[in-house]
């Protein structure tokens, strides 16, 4: 009886995204059983409320649980609530290294509005995603994290990688001057598939769609660029890449990683960039650049008043 109870409990706080150990339920409904001298069955609704307190869950959210199908498409920009169930298209930007043994992955989505972390526990038995690919996250909930609102993905949700995402659209071509203020995820010697025409990179050795392949050394910088005001997430290509590093992609592929990460640190963050983009849904290209160029004068009036009027916005 009580091993029922607490499986049903489990389920119910899965369904808005807290992993408990059954375990453990089982144990405190047993205890306050005994302690109050009252059947199993209430002192299961003891602890669901404890539990509900404890991980700071709104009881409409619980007593809603996993809304299913009715889950409504939305961006990230507009996740701003805790416990929402969501569907989200976005793509992998970055995967951190894993803290602990019950979680799978953690790292930050990214759509057109805005990027969120997020974490898939191991219990979810979910398929591990790649970093630059775009997936389909359907019946994903939001929850209160140090502060801050991130995504979990549980065993109610589903993940599917998006086939036409492969090749990006073109929206067409944009100049662009900033400070040049990250050097993001993959950045520097990576390796692509060998397989046909595929060229996607290899995240450990694998490719998203042709599995463990063999890869061929290729060079980029990911970068993002701000002006004070909008910012652009830009990728230099190999021939940008070697001329910023002093290196050919040879030569670079027999230096230490650590080193090249260096060089090309050194050589961008903090410094003023003056670019010609392709533009895409997601990111955009560097067609040509220029590092610290000299100062046009007649571009400086405009940029002061431009600066005055910004000082004023709320």
């Amino acid at each position: 009886m009580t091993k029922k109870i607490a499986k049903a409990l489990v389920a119910k706080f899965e369904s808005v995204g807290v992993e408990i150990d059954e375990q453990e339920i089982i144990d405190e409904i047993e205890a306050k059983a005994s302690d109050y001298r009252i059947p199993v069955k209430q002192a299961s609704i003891f602890v669901e409320k404890e539990l509900i307190s404890k991980h700071g869950i709104r009881q409409q959210a619980f007593d809603n649980g996993n809304q299913g199908g009715k889950c409504k498409d939305a961006l990230i920009e507009d996740i701003t609530e805790a416990d929402r169930w969501v569907n989200v298209t976005a793509m992998v930007d970055d995967l951190w290294e894993v803290y602990d043994d019950s979680i799978s992955q953690i790292g930050i989505l990214k759509d057109k509005s805005g990027r969120m972390k997020f974490t898939t526990w191991k219990i979810a038995d979910q398929p591990e995603v790649v970093p630059g690919e775009m997936y389909h996250f359907s019946n994903i909930v939001s929850k209160h994290y140090d502060g801050d609102i991130e995504l979990k993905i549980t065993k109610k949700s589903s993940i599917r990688r998006i086939e036409d995402a492969d090749t990006p659209t073109e929206k067409g071509t944009a100049e662009f001057a900033g400070t040049l203020t990250d050097i993001q995820y993959s950045s520097g010697l990576i390796e692509r598939c060998e397989d046909g025409e595929c060229s996607r990179v290899l995240y450990e050795g694998e490719c998203a769609v042709h599995g463990d392949v063999d890869g061929t050394d290729d060079l980029r910088i990911k970068t993002v660029v701000d002006n004070g005001i909008e910012y652009r997430e830009v990728t230099f290509g190999t021939e940008a890449t070697e001329d910023i590093v002093g290196m050919s992609l040879n030569e670079a592929a027999s230096t230490e990683e650590d080193e090249l990460s260096e060089i090309i640190h050194s050589a961008l963050v903090g410094e003023y960039v003056e670019l010609d983009l392709v533009e895409y849904d997601t990111n955009s290209d560097v067609k040509s650049y220029e590092v610290n160029p000299p100062i046009d004068v007649d571009r400086v009036d405009p940029l002061l008043i431009r600066g005055r009027e910004t000082r004023y916005m709320v």
